[in-house]
């Protein structure tokens, strides 16, 4: 009988040594560890079973990788650390929590091998500590993968390095196939992604659903044509929602750093908090849409945010060449700079498009060459600017407008309503209005704190260089508008045109440019189709360039104005060296349709500069009765001052 028994235990002993010792390949369903570092494996059926408690500290049910030799699936509280030596599947059991600490999953980078660093079965959290560095195997497979519909929360004080070998996302979806939603709560994670996806998002023409970001440290890095966080290159993100964290992103080549990757992408971002430092990729914006990407509106309703384009793509707004971008602002500290052709906020270049809305935060926008600080990039790009709050700062690029258009063929309409506002106009380009040798745009302004001043060539509020524009309207406010060098405070830039400018209100400081009208237009072969007056309180100041001068309000010096109508309000208008207060300047070549002021004024005063004939009038022969002056037409009126 003891015979018997102890031929029995040595059966058994040798049974346990060779399932402890034998391994397997990457195929297998078994979970194979040893049992010494496997903190709970069931007798009878061989696979982890969390309720039978373990060896670690604290009851920890710890699981060393280095001792995994096929297939295996974590379960609920259970701590994986060590690195993985063998190329088996490492999944987290649908609805656990797990641990990583110090991991090491290095995936080898074969067809045999067609998993991801670590596969998720269902939904599951991840706590982070110590150190975690996560690659995929095969080159279609991301570094942690999100099954569709399912969600993992990434939590803790550790650190996860996520990455792919070569098309799929750092933490997300593969190519071809969608990963579901991503919480980010805590932990310092990086996340690189492969070719054509995401760092944190989608692969390759595919999709993902959600990805928040509430807390931690996050640097995320597009694959080429990937977004840095969102979509990669033909794919789809649901949206980007920032709540909290530090968040460094770069988008990579063609895609944005938040928001979409390369071609037809599309993903929707909103930031409510957290301190970000977005840089676009190669053609695409800092947030918002890749190259030729498809609609990726962005929200931001809070945090600091400091978002640079890249080339020909906006800080904040469209890539190259997308179409329906769409930009809210509502709070938050917000820097941006466009890349070169881009605006800051707005649009990139070539015929992209967006709509800025910006109702309050503290803003800085700095357009790339030839692109806006708030509005469209370069050459035939739109934007339509509506501000109704907000403490802002916008700089045009050179030949770009502080607010409002690009260079060459772009245009923009912009209404402000509120908010306190300094505008400035890069060379060549207006403060607010258009930006170099472009076509249509409106300005209206009925509110707000405006300090605008034009860049050379170019009106403080108007247009930029050798462009065409359409209307201006203010009804509220109080502006202040410099013209640059040849600009007029409001209306035309140097050798311009544009349609009828319209004051029904505001208190106005308006000075124009050397040679050019405060209220008019500017130097050179510029018309204005006409100017009207209706109320508020202006002041307006023609400029001078040694013995030329411009109106106060009407023409600069060999220009051209409409017919001029004032009929209430507090005008002063004094023109410079050549100008009229109201009318033309001395120049031959200068013209200026009749002048007419009505008995609904409260007062009216004009100056004429110091070489000028007429303080209200039209400085041409056979034009000495242009001016109607309460109902009754009268000639030219020379006195200086004058007051009706």
């Amino acid at each position: 009988m003891k015979k018997s028994l102890s031929s029995i235990l040595l059966v058994l002993m040798f049974c346990i040594v060779i399932s402890a010792g034998c391994g397997g390949g990457g195929g297998s369903d078994n979970n194979s560890a040893d049992p010494e570092q496997t903190e709970s494996l069931n007798e009878d059926t061989g696979e982890y079973d969390p309720n039978e408690g373990g060896k670690g500290t604290s009851g920890e049910l710890v699981t060393y990788l280095s001792n995994i030799w096929s297939d295996y699936t974590a379960h609920d509280g259970e701590v994986l650390t060590g690195s993985l030596a063998a190329n088996v599947k490492i999944s987290i059991a649908d609805g656990a929590t797990i641990t990583l600490r110090d991991v090491r999953i290095n995936g080898e980078n074969s067809s045999s091998y067609e998993w991801a660093g670590l596969s998720l079965e269902g939904d599951a959290t991840i706590f982070l500590e110590g150190d975690n560095d996560i690659k995929g195997f095969y080159s279609e497979y991301p570094g942690i993968h999100v099954h569709e519909d399912k969600t993992l929360i990434i939590s803790g004080d550790g650190s996860l390095n996520a990455s792919s070998n070569g098309y799929a996302a750092g933490i997300g979806g593969g190519y071809e196939f969608p990963c579901g939603n991503i919480i980010i709560g805590g932990g310092n994670v990086t996340a690189k992604g492969g070719y054509y996806a995401a760092g944190i998002g989608s692969g390759y023409y595919s999709y993902c659903r959600d990805i928040t970001i509430t807390g931690g440290t996050v640097n995320a890095t597009g694959g080429n044509e990937g977004a840095g966080i969102g979509s990669g290159r033909e794919a789809n993100c649901s949206s980007v929602f920032i709540t909290g964290g530090t968040i460094t992103a770069n988008g990579g080549e063609y895609g944005a750093a938040i928001g979409s990757g390369y071609y037809e992408s599309t993903c929707e971002v909103t930031i409510n908090g957290g301190t970000i430092t977005a840089t676009g990729g190669y053609y695409s914006a800092g947030i918002g849409s890749g190259c030729e990407a498809y609609y990726s509106p962005v929200t931001i309703n809070g945090g600091t945010v400091n978002a640079r384009g890249g080339y020909e793509g906006a800080g904040i707004g469209s890539g190259y060449s997308v179409k329906e971008g769409s930009v809210i602002i509502n709070y938050g500290t917000v820097t941006a700079t466009g890349g070169d052709y881009g605006a800051a906020i707005g649009s990139g270049y070539d015929q992209s498009e967006c709509t800025v809305e910006i109702t309050g935060g503290t803003i800085t926008a700095t357009g790339g060459i030839q692109g806006a600080g708030i509005g469209s990039g370069y050459y035939k790009s739109e934007c339509t600017v509506e501000i109704t709050g907000g403490m802002i700062t916008a700089t045009g690029g050179n030949q770009g407008a502080g607010i409002g258009s690009g260079s060459n063929y772009s245009k923009c309409d912009v209404d402000i309503s509120d908010g306190t506002i300094t505008a400035n106009g890069g060379e060549y380009g207006a403060a607010i209005g258009s930006g170099h040798f472009c076509e249509k745009g409106n300005v209206t302004i009925s509110g707000g704190k405006i300090t605008a001043k034009g860049g050379y060539c170019g009106a403080a509020i108007g247009a930029g260089n050798h462009s065409d524009f359409d209307d201006i309207t203010i009804s509220g406010g109080t502006i202040s508008a410099i013209g640059g060098y040849d600009g007029a405070g409001i209306g035309c830039g140097y050798y311009c045109d544009i349609g009828h400018i319209t004051i029904n209100g505001g208190t106005i400081k308006a000075t124009g440019g050397e040679k050019a009208a405060g209220i008019g237009t500017g130097y050179y072969e510029c018309t204005c189709e006409g100017i009207t007056i209706a109320g508020g309180t202006i002041t307006a100041q023609g400029g001078n360039l040694r013995i030329e001068g411009g109106a106060g309000i009407g023409t600069g010096y060999n220009s051209k104005c409409g017919d001029i109508v004032i009929k209430g309000g507090t005008v002063t208008a004094t023109g410079a060296e050549t100008g009229a207060g109201i009318g033309s300047t001395s120049s031959h070549n200068d013209k200026c349709g009749n002048i007419t002021i009505t008995n609904h004024v409260t007062r009216v005063t004009a100056n004429k500069g110091g070489k000028a004939e007429f303080s209200i009038g039209v400085q041409s022969k056979g034009d000495e009765y242009k001016v109607t002056l309460g109902g009754r037409k009268i000639s030219n009126i020379e006195a200086s001052p004058f007051t009706y």
